[in-house]
């Protein structure tokens, strides 16, 4: 299943794409600073089957559909919990970023969510520090919503009085 936005498609991630990014070898389809360290975690997640992802709830590779160049990495940690919330994460390749890529990575996670009657509200956490991350958030409408003084959750939810919009 491929998530398409308009210059993206998210390409769920292989057991083959987090072997090969843990092993150090270099696909031709990979941006020079690709991947890098949190597509790492990820793969080391997938490799150990830690994060298991069903259907949509997955991890996905960003790549540019024009040069089919992987450029980064997003998708959910995991399936909707008993609430319907359901955890993000996102990273570009540094050569990658500044071009609205990560809040259209971002919307598209979103979007997706949605089609999952279950969701209520798709999370994700930043660093405090964080200015870059937490203005895509913002910028794909999600609300600071708590802070344990060294991480931000944002949130965005289905109902629009959920995210101070009603």
């Amino acid at each position: 299943m491929i998530v398409r936005t308009a210059r993206l498609d998210l390409v769920p991630v292989e057991l083959s794409d987090a072997s090969a990014a843990l092993s150090g070898e270099r696909r031709s389809d990979w941006v020079s600073d690709y991947p890098t360290e949190g597509d790492l975690v990820i793969a080391g997640l997938i490799a150990d089957n830690a994060i298991l992802g069903t259907g949509a709830f997955v991890a996905y590779k960003i790549t540019l559909r024009a040069s089919g160049q992987v450029i980064g990495g997003c998708g959910f940690l995991g399936p909707p919990d008993a609430t319907g919330a359901v955890e993000i994460g996102y990273g570009l390749a540094p050569s990658q970023r500044g071009n609205g890529i990560a809040t259209e990575a971002v919307n598209g996670l979103v979007e997706e969510a949605w089609k999952d009657g279950g969701v209520k509200s798709v999370f994700a956490l930043t660093d405090e520090v964080n200015g870059p991350s937490q203005a895509v958030l913002r910028r794909a409408g999600f609300r600071q919503v708590d802070s344990d003084g060294e991480r931000l959750r944002w949130e965005i939810g289905r109902d629009p009085q959920i995210n101070g919009q009603g």
